[in-house]
C-alpha cells in the first residue's frame, strides 16, 4: 500500500513540474514573439469576444518630470514666480479670480459643467463658455493652451499621450491625454496628432 501511495506521489510531483516548466516556456515564447501573441489574442477573441473588450493602454508620447530631462521652451516666462507675467481676470459666480497662465493646468467639462483645475489642486467654475475662456487664455504671452471639443489643456502640464485598445466588432482605440495630476482626458485621434505637434514645439 505504501508503495502505491509513493508511486502516485511521484507521478503527481512529476506532472506538477512539467506543468510549471510548460507555463514558463509559454510565457518566455510569447514575450519574444509578438506575432504569436497577437495570433493567440485573435483566437481567444473568437472564443470569447467579451473577454477582449477590456482596454489595453499603450503610451504614444511621454514627457519626463525629472529636472534634467524635462525641457520646456520659455518656461521661465510663465513661471508662477515670475511676477512680471500678467494675470487673467476670469469671471466666476462670486466675482472674479486672477490667475497666471502657469497656475492653470486644464479646463474640462463634466456633467455639462465647465471647471478649471489649478496646479494647486483647487477647482474653480468659470462663468464663461469654453470657447470664450479659450479666447481669453490665448491673449497671454508665451502660453500654449490647446483646445478640444470639451477641454482646454495647458501643454506644459501634459505628461503622457496614450491609446487604449479594445475590442468591439473589431479592434478600436480610445485616445487620452494624461495630465500632471494623473487626470485622463479623452481626445479624438485627429486632436491627438495636433497635440503631439504642439508638444514637439515645447520639448527638445
Amino acid at each position: 500500500m505504501k508503495a502505491l501511495f509513493k508511486f502516485i506521489f511521484n507521478v503527481l510531483r512529476t506532472l506538477s513540474l512539467i506543468i510549471v516548466l510548460g507555463v514558463v516556456g509559454i510565457v518566455v515564447f510569447f514575450s519574444y514573439n509578438e506575432d504569436a501573441a497577437e495570433d493567440l489574442l485573435k483566437a481567444l477573441e473568437e472564443e470569447d469576444p467579451k473577454a477582449m473588450s477590456m482596454p489595453r493602454e499603450e503610451i504614444l508620447y511621454e514627457t519626463s518630470t525629472d529636472d534634467e530631462d524635462f525641457h520646456i521652451e520659455s518656461f521661465e516666462e510663465i513661471s508662477p514666480n515670475n511676477y512680471n507675467a500678467k494675470k487673467y481676470e476670469i469671471p466666476i459666480k462670486e466675482g472674479s479670480v486672477y490667475l497666471r497662465p502657469s497656475e492653470i493646468m486644464y479646463v474640462d467639462i463634466k456633467d455639462r459643467t465647465c471647471f478649471l483645475k489649478m496646479t494647486t489642486g483647487e477647482v474653480i467654475k468659470p462663468n464663461l463658455s469654453l470657447t470664450d475662456l479659450y479666447g481669453l487664455l490665448n491673449k497671454g504671452e508665451s502660453v500654449s493652451f490647446f483646445k478640444t471639443k470639451s477641454s482646454i489643456l495647458n501643454c506644459h502640464y501634459v505628461q503622457k499621450i496614450v491609446r487604449e485598445k479594445y475590442y468591439h466588432s473589431g479592434y478600436k482605440y480610445n485616445y487620452y491625454s494624461i495630465m500632471n495630476d494623473s487626470e485622463k482626458i479623452k481626445l479624438s485621434e485627429d486632436k491627438i496628432k495636433d497635440l503631439k505637434r504642439e508638444l514637439e514645439t515645447l520639448t527638445f
